[in-house]
Order: C-alpha cells, then sequence, then structure tokens
C-alpha cells in the first residue's frame, strides 16, 4: 500500500508563494516505490503531476479555505 502525506502551512498571505511537499508519502515494505505526486491544490486550478514529491511553488489569489489533495502513483 502507498501512503500519502503532505507538508504545507496552515495560513498563508493572499498571493504569498507557499512551500507544499508529499515527501513523507511512503509505500509498504516491498512495494515499487513512488514514481508521481498529483496535486489538486483545491483552488479549481488544473491538478498538477510531478515526478519530484515537492509541489510546483503555490500561492493563492484570494483568501478563503483550500482544501489540498494529493494522490501518489508507482
Amino acid at each position: 500500500q502507498m501512503y500519502a502525506a503532505i507538508t504545507a502551512p496552515t495560513s498563508a498571505e493572499v498571493n504569498e508563494s507557499v512551500n507544499i511537499d508529499g515527501c513523507t508519502s511512503y509505500v509498504d515494505a516491498g512495494g515499487q516505490p513512488i514514481t508521481h505526486w498529483t496535486w489538486n491544490f483545491g483552488d479549481g486550478s488544473p491538478e498538477v503531476t510531478t515526478t519530484s514529491c515537492a509541489a510546483p511553488p503555490k500561492s493563492y489569489g484570494t483568501t478563503g479555505n483550500f482544501i489540498l489533495t494529493l494522490r501518489v502513483n508507482n
């Protein structure tokens, strides 16, 4: 099994670039390593798939609460 885990700030200013990562995501022993991290930033922007555990720099243009999700694949 794979487990997605996100490290991100709990708040930011409007238009402030934030660092978000999924580097603590992991696979059970004996499983294939994670090769793709798919990010949904919860603001209607397109999902982003990376081959690195770090999301691309992200900023939010409005105030609000956003649900950030991460899907990991191998």
